[in-house]
């Protein structure tokens, strides 16, 4: 009687993806205080590092009241939306797949062509080019879905 196991291989890849999409898209945010100096001018901006203090100071005049602070998240990524993010990542997938794909095939052929005697040997090989293909057909469907759904949202693609 056969007894199924529970693994926990894939809930912690599943962990590892999710820190490490965390890490990368981390924001980092960097206060700036808004400075109001006595020299006429309102709202300076004071960048990272510096006071209002040492600004007002190069500005001729002294700290006002009303300083506040203000938080920015600089744009790393230098995308502007979502559909941005998307239309850059999808064809950079594509690419990665197709170079997973390619070996993927070879080794398939090579254990098709070097195993005629053994019939496991010749199910190994179909299974693992069957399920490279369906993936590959999945990819490339998705990113077609994609451009579908944003072409009948009217979202502008590229």
């Amino acid at each position: 009687m056969k007894t199924l196991q529970r693994t926990t291989f894939g809930a912690s890849l599943v962990g590892i993806e999710i820190a490490t999409i965390l890490i990368l898209f981390q924001p980092t945010a960097s206060f700036a205080q808004t400075c109001n100096c006595n020299s006429g001018r309102t709202g300076i901006t004071a960048p990272p590092g510096q006071t209002c203090e040492q600004v007002c100071q190069s500005e001729g005049g002294v700290v006002g009241s009303g300083a506040g602070g203000s938080v920015t998240i600089p744009n790393f990524l230098g995308f502007n939306t979502i559909q941005a993010v998307i239309n850059a990542v999808i064809p950079k997938l594509i690419i990665l797949a197709t170079v997973i794909v390619a070996p993927m095939v070879i080794w398939a052929a090579y254990m098709l062509m070097f195993s005629p005697a053994s019939p496991d040997l010749i199910n190994k090989a179909k299974t693992t080019l069957l399920w490279t293909l369906v993936g590959y057909a999945i990819i490339l469907v998705g990113s077609g879905i994609a451009y579908i759904v944003s072409e009948i949202l009217g979202v502008p693609t590229g």
